[in-house]
């Protein structure tokens, strides 16, 4: 949709009705821009952000393959991801992380450090680098569907 000005001010129309119409159609055209920035973003490819087709559901990853949004997460999409981090299956012990990552960040609002981590699942730090071949970050907080922990500032 395009919205076009008048070229100039018709004729005995006074400025004050010519400010209301130029106020309107410029609230038209926010309405329309803000009904469309996803499109438009789809369109122009943010490259911060994609979105795939997981488990019949269309989910935004960002650039680097964490959910953009942790509702997102599924156990469909833990096999997913772990998949693309080279897991084939994920075990008992996978899940035992993953369910302890997730419950520690809805409780916290954060990921736990690597102590907690620990604690919380009874393993060494090199038995769970060693459970995920991306690692704890790369692989058990994304599998989890944690935000990237780049974004995570402050």
């Amino acid at each position: 949709m395009c919205f076009r000005l008048p070229e100039r001010l018709p004729a005995g129309e006074n400025t004050n009705g010519f400010l209301a119409y130029l106020a309107s159609w410029r609230f038209e055209a926010f309405l329309h821009m803000t009904e469309s920035d996803q499109s438009l973003q789809e369109r122009q490819g943010d490259p911060n952000r994609e979105y795939r087709v997981v488990a019949g559901r269309r989910i935004l990853f960002d650039g680097e393959g964490f959910l953009w949004n942790p509702e997102d997460w599924s156990e469909e999409v833990a096999v997913f991801l772990a998949r693309e981090c080279g897991l084939v299956e994920i075990a008992e012990s996978h899940w035992l992380v993953i369910g302890f990552l997730r419950d520690y960040y809805h409780h916290h609002g954060r990921a736990p450090l690597n102590s907690h981590l620990k604690s919380g699942t009874g393993m060494s730090l090199m038995d769970l680098e060693g459970l995920f071949p991306c690692g704890i970050k790369r692989g058990a907080r994304r599998i989890a569907g944690l935000p990237n922990p780049k974004s995570c500032t402050g």
